[in-house]
């Protein structure tokens, strides 16, 4: 049974997690707006009314199918250490602290935002952004999650002067229903809106928020704000099944995903819906084996010791995937042995060598990487198509609730705490240095058809999690079912009948496809090496992995992580047009994880 059906439309989607972001989104498409105008309207929409997850202090990232355009574009929209951020500054600490003021790295959202905006935007800036002004001057409801979220903050929120003024009243955190009015955070929104998004990195807002961080022991200076720059680059390219996936390139851990794709693709899609729990044990150990890649490989480009190029052919090259998948054919690999037995692995291959030794010869330690840095769970993501066939998918985040934890009270910007993301070991790929990106938990992809036309555009919050949902929701979309279905009440029981039915059982219909994909109950292996299975996934499964060696956990049927969004866009040609308006070239369809409060808006 479907819980929450797809929406289908021609005029253009939006998918994103709260319903008032939706509509922002869906306004400016019916004013004839671009994808970008719509996702940059109900992202700043979010940054309004989901606070913990991202905001104007936060970071985003873009990537952008514009059909005039000869490639997918992405944009890195993440900003580096400040100037004055240096390990030296936590000398004793075993990593950046958790909650503080200089826990941020360089905002880079509202640029992100501009720049996209200005290179494929169609509607008026102020336009744009008047929903998130008037939201954020009016007032608007504690949603039901931000109110759970709320619950598990309280302290967060009281312990910091200007959290504690906009999210809290009377010395408890705002709740479900109460009407929240950030009036510091409108001010700023009103100037970004009617100044340009640049007035965020320079002038009065800029001085302000430099002045009031220093004061709390940050490090962000007017130099960071003004030196900074969205970047813009291409999309990592990797086969999946019969269609490309477009993933973002470093500094996000976009690269993991496409790794994860590649160490499971030997275990054909026929062969994984006969045989659910080896292809869920598989899907487990190749998490372990990418994370031990990222661990060891993966930071800001600039600042790799060898080309972009080579770390990404490498990782991705046929004979690395087969060595290393040769691993995930085995039983369940000892967390504290998976970093070893990959490198090993990897060194049977010449470019695989190759890499070690480079990354040895510059002082880091691939086999034995010493502790990384924290991967948050709260993000947002949201995608939209238009009337002419553009996807854009855009995920944002201030990486931990409520990030740093420090609000500058007279903008109401909440900053970030990326740079906890940062080793503070010298010998580490992603050590803390001035001036350099950290690596990412964000990333969102695109999958295309052969034929280079676009298909489907998603991501998910999570952190470290967001990889493990996209890999599994892709694998049931591309199966065409969900992969974990067991035996129905019809067959008492009887596996063996069930995995015949499955084998030979009709798909499902195709528009319920993504629903099905977002509704299918999932997985995630903690780094604690603990694999968490939703109550949902069939005892049969569970008991499987427990006897292969899987320190296997239960969990309520709709615990597993992620808060999914998905769009897929159609020609006419592909569904029948059956008398349909000629001026309406693409069909859409949008889809939201049942897990949160999302909502999927056509026009």
């Amino acid at each position: 049974m479907i819980r929450r059906p797809p929406t289908i439309a021609h005029g253009g989607m939006i998918v994103c997690s709260h319903p008032l972001a939706a509509e922002a989104g869906a306004q400016m498409l019916r004013n004839g707006g671009h994808a970008v105008d719509a996702v940059v309207a109900a992202g700043a929409v979010l940054a309004v009314v989901e606070p913990s997850a991202s905001g104007l202090g936060g970071d985003a990232f873009f990537l952008v199918d514009h059909r005039a355009d000869p490639e997918v574009v992405a944009v890195n929209g993440s900003g580096a250490a400040p100037h004055a951020l240096t390990a030296d500054r936590f000398q004793g600490a075993a990593s950046v602290p958790l909650r503080s003021a200089s826990s941020c790295t360089t905002p880079g959202c509202v640029l992100a935002w501009w720049d996209s905006w200005s290179r494929w935007g169609r509607l008026p800036w102020a336009e744009v952004l008047a929903p998130a002004v008037r939201h954020a001057r009016d007032g608007f409801p504690i949603s039901w999650r931000m109110g759970r979220v709320h619950a598990r903050t309280e302290s967060v929120l009281l312990a910091d002067p200007g959290l504690r003024a906009a999210y809290t009243r009377d010395g408890r955190a705002l709740t479900t229903g109460q009407t929240c009015r950030p009036e510091a955070q409108a001010e700023t929104l009103e100037a970004i809106a009617s100044q340009g998004g640049r007035a965020f990195y320079e002038g009065r807002i800029a001085e302000s928020l430099c002045r009031g961080t220093q004061a709390a022991g940050g490090a962000l200076a007017l130099q960071d704000l003004a030196e900074h720059e969205s970047v813009f680059t291409t999309p990592y390219r990797s086969e999946i099944g019969d269609h490309v996936l477009l993933e973002q390139p470093l500094p996000s851990q976009g690269l993991v995903l496409s790794i994860m794709s590649g160490l499971v693709a030997g275990h054909s899609l026929a062969r994984a819906i006969e045989r659910p729990a080896d292809e869920l044990h598989r899907q487990a150990e190749a998490k372990k084996i990418a994370f031990a890649l990222k661990h060891a490989f993966l930071t800001d480009p600039k600042h790799l010791p060898v080309p972009e190029e080579q770390l990404v052919s490498t990782l991705l090259s046929a004979d690395v995937l087969t060595r290393l998948s040769n691993l995930v054919d085995q039983e369940p690999t000892p967390l504290g042995l998976v970093s070893a037995v990959t490198m090993e692995a990897l060194r049977e291959t010449r470019a695989g060598r190759d890499l070690i030794e480079a990354y040895e010869s510059a002082g880091f330690d691939p086999a034995n990487p010493p502790r990384s840095g924290d991967g948050a769970t709260d993000t947002t993501y949201l995608c939209a198509a238009d009337r002419e066939g553009n996807q854009v998918g855009l995920i944002q985040s201030v990486f931990h609730p409520y990030g740093s934890g420090f609000q500058e009270p007279s903008t109401g910007v909440l900053l970030n705490n990326r740079a906890c993301g940062f080793s503070l070991s010298p010998t580490h790929i992603n050590y803390l240095k001035p001036g350099k990106r950290s690596l990412h938990t964000l990333n969102s992809y695109m999958v295309r058809r052969a034929d280079g036309s676009p298909w489907l555009v998603g991501g998910t919050p999570g952190g470290d999690n967001q990889v493990q949902t996209n890999l599994q929701i892709l694998r049931h979309l591309l199966a065409g079912t969900d992969l974990w279905s067991g035996p129905t009440p019809q067959m008492n029981g009887n596996w063996t009948q069930a995995r015949r039915s499955r084998s030979e059982r009709a798909r499902p219909p195709f528009f319920d496809l993504l629903a099905v994909a977002l509704e299918a109950p999932r997985w995630r292996l903690d780094p604690n090496g603990q694999l968490r299975i939703e109550s949902r996934i069939p005892s049969q499964i569970r008991k499987k992995l427990v006897s292969w060696g899987h320190d296997v956990v239960r969990i309520g049927p709709w615990e597993g992580s992620g808060l999914a969004q998905l769009l897929l866009t159609l020609s006419e040609d592909e569904v029948g047009s059956g008398g349909a308006d000629e001026r309406k070239t693409c069909l859409h369809v949008g889809a939201t994880d049942p897990r949160g409060e999302g909502v999927a808006l056509g026009v």
